[in-house]
């Protein structure tokens, strides 16, 4: 597990960041979706919500299983970044729940999945890896964790 940078983390609690995970199938097929509610309540620990995920949750399921990891970035103007990370536990409660339910009613989004009849259903605790610069300039491509 690495720590996430500074700048890294800024980009990943940008609530106008476009964040994305990828996940892999059992037969090999690449899913990625848009992720909205990925945060990094600390340096060590990526978390987001399930909410409507249905092939993410069962490819989750499976590449924790079998110790692979996912690909998450995130981008926020020319800032961006992969975070290569080894699936964690998924929660329905607890004090690492509770504290993203605590964020995710801060920006709005518990009042908004209410209004749709829809819910946090449990949340993905993810350890980063490694981290990539993929913004482009001179340092693109490069591991900076």
């Amino acid at each position: 597990m690495v720590g996430l940078p500074d700048d890294t983390m800024r980009v990943v609690n940008n609530p106008k960041s476009s964040k994305t995970i990828a996940t892999r199938s059992s037969d090999g097929r690449i899913h990625t979706i848009w992720m909205g509610s990925l945060m990094a309540l600390s340096p060590d620990e990526l978390t987001f919500a399930h909410i409507l995920m249905k092939r993410t949750q069962k490819n989750l399921e499976e590449m924790k299983g079998k110790g692979e990891p996912v690909s998450v970035s995130v981008t926020l103007g020319q800032s961006s970044y992969e975070i290569m990370a080894k699936v964690g536990d998924y929660q329905t409660s607890g004090s690492i729940y509770d504290r993203m339910i605590e964020e995710l009613t801060k920006l709005g989004v518990m009042e908004n999945l209410e209004k749709f009849g829809m819910k946090v259903l449990g949340i993905w605790i993810l350890e980063p890896e490694e981290v990539w610069i993929q913004g482009p300039g001179p340092n693109a491509g490069t591991r900076v964790s």
